[in-house]
């Protein structure tokens, strides 16, 4: 036989060709024949791109202090090309000793398909465990002429328990005065010492209007570790408009603790139907002896408004995917899937069940032999008065069976007859459903979208460990998912971009090599009117590095902060026009406003060593949480072009004299004094207020041991503490050593727990 290849979807855009084939028959039954296709021919894909993508772009490994247990965790190389890739993979520290490393460290990625490699952070390397702090390091993946890294890092946290939550922001629909949309359910781990007992949950929400929100916790059965936290709203708001509210969830003892959850509310008018899941597999049970088909799959299916809905469901043709591959015993044509009800009426504020199910008698055409069978079909339920109609996925996934019905020859299995499951079954892919996402979502930039998916193997395993990452045709950050059992993974997407058309795209591989590729395509909108906090956008003022420090001054980037530039007097206020900033649950004191800067002092009481949330509330909105690192010290030197890099701010001195700034047309000599203007240096005593200004009177020195070395070479610290009279300005005063090597860019580095800022630069002569 011959053909034309016209196109195609992902990697094959835009692919034409020609291809000759010859067709082997398995086994023929009246009506149909199952065929084996092979054949030769050129296919040219000029959208396909080239190389090795590496997912994620950064990894955090949070270990007790102490500790000497190592731990994993998996990097994702995900070759877009339609050649084999040879790659080399290597691991590098900045900090710590060799505590890193990475396996294999070289080998081949298969065309079109992810590899992944296992990353190891090790909290004793040598033996001794390394102090409390903050580690760097990073892993390299060459190719060809390409080098690509994944920036590692480290956090040697405290003796506590350290909160992870799968999710970190959630959405509901109502119909305003109505019923909202279905519970939703997060997990919550404690990834320290210690178990979550203690765990609460505490909610509120904004615009003064009477709380909706409500959670129960329940602990995993079994694992004092991890509780599931439900979320729901009741009561519903009576007017249309769009509700913020939070979750806090605190555990004692804990450096990161609350860690939160952040709700939108849209409560609209008529509210279109809820559906859940929006995805569904269909699978046996793997291993031993059981029916072949699974019990059928539920959705359910609700309406929200105050009008009744009259609704029809249907199977959509499923492209490049053949309708009636599947024949019942007197050889007809028959579906593998059916639904039901297929039509009917759904009262205000009714459910229903929307069953999803393989008709009695269908069978698949085989010799009695191991099979692998997987299937996708969509079903389209329509609602006329909303002019809506929802695409909800359904998989079939039938692992390696073999068929025991005593038919010789032909057939292998029936629905409703008994088949074992083959107890050696290698799996040769992975496959899955969107459960939280309809084809056709609409998002809206700012808000939260959760991305839920369920994964299992071709032996009909569920896939719970190893790495499963989202991406986006509109650029947004990537989102590791997180697995929480049987199958489920999870994550939350914060929309950045506006699109007609945006792709999300779930790439999974399993540890045993399998991989798999998820696809859904809808929109999303534009908005001003939620705030939004840049990825790594939370830094230190002076340095502009994503770390942060009790007591430093920080700037905090993003969009839709605030309409107008404000800035405070002294002491700083926790709220600034419209606007304030959460980090740990504390609010901070605000300096400067504007829509898309925030400059802020964070309080002297914040756990270091620790990864912490901010949130940024800017009237009745909420941002979704973005982490940020905070260390027992991170300094940074100011600079006069206020860009972190070049001529520090800093005074230079001379015995006697009156101090004026270092610049080449003002160098300083050996033996002057240089007063260094800096933050990030940690906790002081005596204590100040955050937000304060240092006392003029009463010096507070810095509780962390500060170094500094001019040129390479150590100065001796006279004074490391705040600069009086300033707001979260510190100062370190050193004497020039000798030895240094004269220049205009002579380079000046401060050291505080183990931390080092970037270099700045002194005129010396």
């Amino acid at each position: 036989m011959t053909g034309t290849v016209t196109g195609g979807t992902g990697i094959f855009q835009g692919a034409s060709g020609t291809f000759t084939g010859t067709i082997t028959l398995s086994s023929g039954v009246a009506g149909g024949f199952p065929a084996i296709f092979a054949g030769s021919g050129t296919i040219m894909a000029p959208g396909a791109p080239g190389g090795l993508g590496v997912l994620p772009s950064v990894l955090t490994f949070t270990i007790p202090q102490n500790s000497n247990s190592a731990v994993a965790q998996t990097l994702m190389l995900n070759n877009q090309g339609l050649s084999a890739q040879a790659f080399q993979a290597s691991a590098s520290t900045t900090s710590g000793g060799n505590w890193l490393g990475v396996s294999p460290t070289s080998g081949t990625a298969p065309a079109a398909v992810a590899t992944t490699v296992a990353v190891t952070a090790n909290p004793a390397p040598g033996g001794a465990a390394l102090a409390a702090g903050f580690y760097a390091g990073q892993v390299t993946v060459n190719y060809g002429t390409v080098s690509v890294s994944t920036n590692v890092q480290l956090v040697i946290g405290g003796l506590g328990g350290n909160l992870a939550l799968s999710e970190t922001g959630l959405a509901f629909q109502c119909a305003a005065g109505g019923l909202a949309s279905h519970a939703q359910t997060i997990r919550v781990a404690n990834m320290g010492t210690g178990t979550l007992a203690g765990l609460t949950a505490t909610t509120s929400v904004t615009g003064g209007v009477a709380n909706w929100l409500n959670t129960t916790v329940t602990p995993m059965a079994g694992n004092p570790n991890e509780s599931t936290v439900t979320i729901s709203v009741n009561p519903v708001p009576q007017v249309v408009g769009i509700y913020y509210g939070r979750v806090d969830l605190a555990l004692p003892n804990t450096a990161n603790s609350p860690q939160s959850v952040t709700v939108v509310l849209t409560a609209s008018a008529g509210a279109l139907p809820d559906i859940t899941p929006t995805g569904v597999v269909l699978s046996p049970p793997p291993g031993g002896s059981s029916t072949i088909w699974a019990a059928p799959a539920t959705v359910t299916v609700a309406n929200l408004g105050s009008n009744t809905l009259t609704y029809s469901a249907a199977l959509a043709g499923a492209p490049g995917v053949p309708a009636n591959e599947y024949y019942p015993a007197n050889g007809a044509s028959m579906d593998w899937l059916t639904v039901s009800p297929a039509s009917g009426t759904l009262g205000p504020g009714n459910s229903f069940p929307l069953t999803a199910s393989v008709p009695a008698g269908c069978f698949v055409v085989a010799d009695p032999c191991l099979l692998d069978i997987a299937d996708w079909r969509e079903i389209e339920a329509t609602f006329p008065e909303d002019n809506y109609t929802a695409t909800i996925g359904v998989l079939l996934n039938i692992p390696n069976l073999w068929a025991d019905l005593g038919v010789p020859g032909a057939v292998a299995a029936v629905a409703g007859r008994t088949a074992k499951v083959a107890e050696s079954c290698t799996p040769s892919g992975l496959n899955g459903v969107f459960t939280s996402l309809l084809a056709g979502f609409q998002g809206t930039v700012g808000l939260p979208e959760s991305i839920e998916v369920e994964i299992l193997d071709s032996c009909g395993l569920t896939m719970d460990s190893s790495v499963v990452v989202a991406t986006f045709s509109s650029g947004d950050p990537p989102v590791t998912l997180t697995a929480i059992g049987g199958g489920q993974w999870t994550g939350t997407w914060t929309p950045l971009a506006a699109a007609s058309q945006t792709t999300v795209t779930v790439e999974a591989a399993g540890s045993s090599g399998v991989t798999g590729t998820l696809q859904l395509t809808g929109s999303v909108t534009a908005s001003t009117a939620t705030p939004i906090v840049s990825a790594g956008g939370i830094v230190n003022a002076a340095s502009y590095a994503p770390m942060i420090a009790p007591g430093a001054f920080i700037a905090i980037y993003g969009a839709n902060f605030g309409a107008t530039n404000v800035e405070s007097g002294t002491p700083f206020p926790e709220t600034l026009g419209n606007t304030q900033v959460l980090l740990g649950g504390q609010p901070l004191p605000l300096y400067f406003t504007s829509t898309g800067q925030i400059d802020a002092i964070v309080p002297y009481n914040i756990a270091p060593n620790s990864v912490q949330q901010v949130i940024v509330q800017t009237g009745t909105a909420y941002s979704q949480p973005q982490t940020v690192q905070v260390g027992a010290a991170q300094p940074g030197v100011f600079t006069q072009n206020q860009s972190g890099t070049g001529p520090g701010d800093i005074l230079g001195q001379k015995s006697g004299g009156v101090p004026s700034l270092n610049t080449a047309a003002n160098p300083a000599s050996v033996g002057d004094y240089l007063w260094i203007y800096c933050t990030g240096l940690g906790t002081v005593t005596p204590s100040v207020p955050a937000g304060s200004a240092a006392s003029t009177t009463t010096l507070s020195y810095t509780d962390n041991t500060v170094t500094a070395t001019v040129g390479g070479i150590n100065a001796q610290v006279l004074f490391s503490g705040l600069a009086p009279g300033w707001v979260g300005l510190y100062q370190v005063n050193v004497i020039v050593p000798a030895g240094v090597a004269p220049g205009s860019n002579v380079p000046v580095v401060l050291t505080a727990a183990v931390a080092a800022s970037a270099a700045v630069t002194v005129a010396i002569k």
